[in-house]
């Protein structure tokens, strides 16, 4: 998303009506062209917005709000978040595109510093680090952060950066690391969940780290 239209998504949060009732969404996909097949998960997440949500929330904890929004949406995802997050979301939105309601949920309370981007077909949420935080001797303390993620038939070496870039921390790939995953979890510690996502490989891969550079490898 550029500035500007960061901007208008901020703006119209302004004009969200607080809502007194329970959690609720609703989604609404609009099919591709006549002709073009349907695929079950969105690849080309740049028809993601093809996908209006409609969305009431109640002092609701940002968590369930991003799960109630990824339920209705079959798309490749990896949330990598705080634990210690806590902030809640109260707004309404009504026939929305998905990304503005993705805005409006991370824009709802200032407790939460999570941020999006997009790499390849997989939407990534992670924590804003000015900095490197971690490092290749101390990555246990990633173990602060949960990861919830569902993947379907994504490219291992996207899920893989998608992990060490959210740290803002270096790493190499051996050439040799390639191939589809599917693979979900939900809210597991930081090295679980890599670590899971290394035996979803159809060739055993393992993570070193020299110099505070990760490398992995085939074993």
């Amino acid at each position: 998303m550029n500035r500007q239209t960061e901007l208008v998504y901020a703006a119209a949060l302004c004009l969200l009506i607080p809502s007194l009732t329970p959690s609720r969404l609703t989604s609404t996909y609009v099919p591709p062209p006549q002709g073009e097949q349907k695929s079950t998960r969105i690849k080309d997440l740049s028809k993601l917005n093809d996908t209006k949500v409609t969305m009431s929330l109640a002092d609701t904890s940002i968590r369930t709000a991003l799960n109630d929004l990824f339920k209705e949406t079959n798309i490749n995802y990896c949330i990598i978040d705080d634990k210690s997050i806590s902030g809640t979301a109260t707004f309404s939105v009504k026939d929305v595109p998905f990304e503005g309601a993705l805005v409006s949920i991370l824009r709802a309370s200032r407790k939460s510093n999570l941020t999006y981007k997009t790499i390849s077909d997989i939407l990534v949420i992670h924590p804003q680090f000015d900095a490197p935080t971690f490092n290749g001797n101390d990555v246990a303390r990633a173990d602060n952060l949960r990861v919830k993620m569902n993947l379907e038939d994504a490219d291992i070496r996207l899920v893989i950066g998608a992990f060490f870039q959210s740290l803002h921390v270096n790493y190499v790939m051996d050439q040799h690391v390639a191939g589809k995953i599917s693979v979900s979890c939900d809210s597991l510690p930081y090295s679980e969940a890599l670590d899971k996502v290394l035996k979803a490989s159809k060739v055993p891969l393992k993570v070193s780290s020299e110099n505070n550079v990760f490398r992995i490898d085939p074993m």
